[in-house]
């Protein structure tokens, strides 16, 4: 099944220390946080790595570098930083724990074309990718064999998957949070013309499709 948030609506959310399902049924510790508005975010951690991307406004991330960030730009930072909204700034976190990765800094992202935004370093490490979703006429479900969680960064679109043995759809707009947990069935569609832009966190990197 397929969770999902509008962080528009929230003042503040944290999914701590959930654990997802990597390939070959690896459980990966992980977290999840939105940082919005108002808040300053102290982090430490040594035996971790933090994917971030600013959605909204803007924010400055100091990591031993002080480093504006507007809405589109996305990060890895290890080991220690801070964040803080400096003009109705909002971003996702999302951590890898357990994963010493490198510091990465990139965007604003201005591309219509999928990309892989923070490349993995090796088979089964995590890394953040961008989809892309045009219209397309084929209702296939389809489903990952690791866990997703990602952000809506432009446009919109309707994800059709299975609860409770039944068929459910619902829209998801710019700003809406997802957890897509391993192997769910499950179908992303856009309105003939419209483009939809997804920030997704692949904790397991290994791009296995179960159809």
């Amino acid at each position: 099944m397929i969770d999902e948030y509008d962080m528009t609506t929230l003042t503040t959310y944290e999914w701590q220390h959930k654990t997802y399902h990597g390939i070959g049924g690896t459980l990966l510790p992980c977290s999840l946080q939105i940082h919005c508005t108002g808040e300053k975010l102290l982090y430490t951690s040594t035996l971790s790595t933090v994917f971030g991307v600013c959605v909204d406004g803007t924010m400055e991330l100091d990591n031993g570098v002080r480093t504006k960030l507007t809405a589109g730009m996305f990060w890895s930072s290890i080991n220690r930083f801070t964040l803080r909204s400096v003009r109705m700034g909002r971003a996702v976190l999302m951590q890898r724990i357990g994963y010493v990765g490198e510091p990465y800094l990139g965007g604003p992202i201005d591309s219509d074309y999928p990309s892989v935004l923070i490349p993995r370093l090796y088979r089964a490490a995590p890394a953040l990718e961008m989809m892309v979703l045009r219209h397309d006429l084929d209702d296939s479900m389809y489903a990952y064999a690791s866990d997703r969680i990602g952000v809506v960064i432009e446009g919109s679109c309707e994800c059709t998957h299975i609860k409770n043995n039944t068929r459910v759809s619902t829209t998801m707009g710019r700003g809406t949070i997802f957890h897509l947990a391993a192997n769910s069935a499950h179908h992303l569609r856009v309105s003939d013309g419209v483009i939809c832009k997804l920030i997704v966190f692949n904790a397991s990197s290994d791009f296995e499709v179960v159809t």
